[in-house]
């Protein structure tokens, strides 16, 4: 599980950043040509800002998903048989 984690999150770093150099590379792309430039270059802007938006969402969910149940499953990993109080 920990290593599924952090290579989910991994992922999402590189894709994140994959994303943005694109969209760099786009950008010089869509400048060469004047013609409705600025209209490409906002509709751009807009795909880039949602997809890192959409990014961060996962990465904040999968964050959330390890803080609510790694305990469990570390608990669950070192106690196989259940031997701990309840409370724990």
């Amino acid at each position: 599980m920990t290593f599924a984690t952090l290579t989910a999150l991994s992922y999402l770093i590189y894709f994140e950043r994959h994303v943005r150099s694109s969209a760099a590379r786009l950008f010089v792309v869509v400048t060469v040509n004047r013609s409705s430039a600025t209209r490409r270059i906002r509709l751009l802007r807009r795909v880039v800002r949602r997809t890192s938006r959409r990014i961060l969402a996962l990465a904040v969910v999968s964050v959330v998903f390890v803080v609510s149940w790694y305990p469990l499953h570390v608990l669950t990993a070192v106690d196989p048989g259940f031997r701990q109080p309840f409370k724990v």
